[in-house]
């Protein structure tokens, strides 16, 4: 028998964003955001996620990170 295999899973970055605001905390948006790239079908608005943060600094790094 063949072993089945299923799609990538593919997230927007509508969804993520959507993840990261089931946390009241920065640092797990942050991880959150990091962890879902690798799986987002649309990188090129990848960068609107950064207006769900607190401070600017986890921003930053989210852009560091994507580039």
């Amino acid at each position: 028998p063949t072993a089945h295999r299923s799609p990538p899973t593919t997230t927007s970055t509508k969804q993520i964003a959507a993840m990261m605001r089931e946390f009241t905390f920065d640092r797990y948006r942050l991880d959150i955001a990091k962890f879902a790239f690798q799986s987002c079908v649309d990188p090129e608005n990848y960068f609107m996620l950064t207006q769900a943060f607190t401070f600017d600094s986890n921003a930053r790094e989210l852009m560091r990170y994507i580039r």
